[in-house]
């Protein structure tokens, strides 16, 4: 059995992080929210086993995250803040400087006409979040465990070779995003050099 529903997608997103899930979430909500006859075919392949109650990807650990004040808007769009919000801490007051060096400044949210700068967020209740979000939305397909070993490209589409548990496959994409980490071994694989 492979381990997708299709050979060819429109959109192949590798990773299941904050970046990727985003991504699958907004790109979803934009092909609903314009109600497309022909949905294009929208697939994240994740390393790590995805579960609805856990967060198990690397990224999703007791770390926390500063989400901006845009961030938090951008989740709000995404239907995810609501549930975000109840075990966010607010920013009120952000203090800027620089050690050994004159000036200061500080930036008061009352001052800024926001109930909050932005907000700080366990990377677990994100993930969690996230989770929920994407496998609960049957349009966008997850693949789990997958590891994709090599990319192939050319004008029109690109291969992926891809490896779940013991199982081999390919499938062709027409637009592929990287989101799998600031240490991605495809991208160096692809001559992408940060």
């Amino acid at each position: 059995m492979a381990a997708t529903r299709h050979n060819h997608y429109d959109v192949v997103i590798i990773g299941g992080g904050m970046v990727g899930m985003s991504l699958a979430l907004a790109l979803q909500q934009l092909i609903t929210s314009n109600s497309l006859k022909n949905s294009p075919k929208i697939l994240l392949l994740e390393s790590s086993t995805m579960k609805r109650q856990e967060a198990l990807q690397p990224g999703f650990d007791e770390r926390s995250t500063v989400l901006s004040y845009g961030t938090v808007s951008y989740l709000k769009k995404l239907k995810l803040w609501k549930d975000l919000e109840l075990r966010a801490e607010s920013i009120k007051t952000i203090h800027v400087s620089d050690q050994n060096q004159f000036g200061t400044t500080q930036i008061e949210a009352s001052e800024c006409g926001v109930d909050s700068l932005g907000f700080v967020l366990e990377n677990q209740d994100l993930g969690l979040s996230l989770n929920k979000a994407i496998l609960g939305n049957k349009d966008t397909e997850i693949a789990s465990p997958v590891e994709v070993k090599q990319i192939n490209h050319n004008v029109q589409s690109a291969t992926l070779s891809c490896q779940s548990n013991n199982e081999s496959f390919d499938i062709s994409a027409a637009l592929i995003v990287l989101a799998d980490g600031g240490r991605s071994g495809l991208s160096e694989q692809l001559g992408i050099h940060r």
